[in-house]
Parts: C-alpha cells; sequence; structure tokens
C-alpha cells in the first residue's frame, strides 16, 4: 500500500517532464506483478501456503495433546476414546488441509496458464 501510494506520488511530481515517464515505465517493466500490484494467483498460492503450514503446526499440537491426554487417561475408557478421538481428528484435519492445498494449488496453476 505504501508502495503504490509513494508510486503515484513520485507519478505526480514526475509527471511535469518526460523522464518522470521513462522512469515509471522502466520501473514497471521491471518489477512485473510482484510489485505493490500482486497477481491473484500469487495471492492465492501465498495464502494457501500460509495456510497449510498453520494447520500443520495445529495438527501437530493437537497430535501432542491428544497423547497427553492418552497418557493421563489411567486406563479410563471414557477419556482413552476423547484422546484417540483428538488425534483422529488431528489427522482428519491435515489430510483435509492438503487436499485444499491441492486443489488450490491446480486450481492456481490452470487459470495463470
Amino acid at each position: 500500500m505504501i508502495l503504490h501510494m509513494s508510486s503515484i506520488v513520485f507519478h505526480w511530481l514526475m509527471a511535469a517532464n518526460g523522464a518522470g515517464t521513462t522512469i515509471l515505465d522502466g520501473a514497471q517493466k521491471a518489477c512485473g506483478t510482484s510489485c505493490g500490484n500482486p497477481d491473484l494467483n500469487v495471492v492465492f498460492k501465498n495464502a494457501a501456503n500460509v495456510l497449510t503450514y498453520l494447520i500443520g503446526a495445529a495438527s501437530v499440537l493437537m497430535v501432542i495433546y491428544g497423547g497427553f491426554r492418552y497418557v493421563i487417561s489411567r486406563g479410563d475408557a471414557a477419556q482413552i476414546k476423547v484422546a484417540k478421538e483428538t488425534i483422529l481428528y488431528a489427522v482428519v484435519g491435515v489430510i483435509v488441509s492438503l487436499v485444499a492445498f491441492a486443489v488450490i494449488k491446480f486450481v492456481a496453476t490452470t487459470i495463470g496458464k
């Protein structure tokens, strides 16, 4: 946002002479879509990467939590069941997030062509 605003101010200041236009055109050609105005494809890929890592970290923590609950259950069948369900749901969450990541990546590369 700041980069975009500074480029607008720079463009406004340099618009009086031809050098400003030449500099901005060169900067746009060098920058492409990665500066200030990212491609929607890149945004989805980055969001998918970040969310996949966050879900993976949360799932690892939930597996550890489920294992901890299993250890402290002391043979109580109800607590063992809850611990196993926690681990199962964490693994299912990882699988769902990986499938979602694959779908987003497929769609982004297909649209990006």
